[in-house]
């Protein structure tokens, strides 16, 4: 009887570490994606911008030659709230409708003033993560309602 035990023990072990050879055998290999400035030929272009944030009231703070690989609005913002340990809330784009700021720094959107943006003086005609940026712009995001 211990001997029949023991054969079925044995027997089953096989199974398992068959099962499981059968398995590993058949899993892709993984691939290693490299980022695109790791690709041969392939360098991100940086942008360095200026950032002014007028939060109104007087506050006001200004990033001077911000070096980064985003080419957007939002990003250049993004990567400025995390260098300087301030949040960004923002509802992600969705289909053709563009991402919509709903806070910096705690300072949300009101009935009557919301976040706004400015490149090199013109007023943004689309939403920040559609507005493009390139060395040497200047990028104001204000809160402010359309009167003032």
């Amino acid at each position: 009887m211990f001997k029949i035990k023991k054969l079925i023990i044995i027997i089953l072990a096989l199974l398992v570490l068959g099962g499981v050879a059968v398995v590993w055998s058949q899993r892709k290999p993984s691939a290693t994606v490299e980022p695109p400035s790791a690709v041969q030929g392939v360098q991100e272009e940086a942008v360095t911008a200026d950032l002014v944030l007028d939060f109104g009231d007087e506050k006001i703070a200004t990033y001077s030659a911000i070096r980064t690989s985003e080419k957007t609005v939002l990003g250049l913002l993004l990567v400025v709230s995390s260098r300087n340990n301030f949040a960004v809330d923002y509802i992600p784009p969705s289909g053709e409708v563009g991402a919509f700021v709903k806070s910096i720094a705690g300072v949300e959107n009101t009935n009557e003033k919301f976040w706004q943006f400015w490149v090199n003086g013109k007023y943004g005609q689309v939403a920040m993560d559609q507005q493009e940026i390139k060395s040497g712009d200047l990028v104001e995001i204000r809160f402010k309602g359309f009167e003032q």
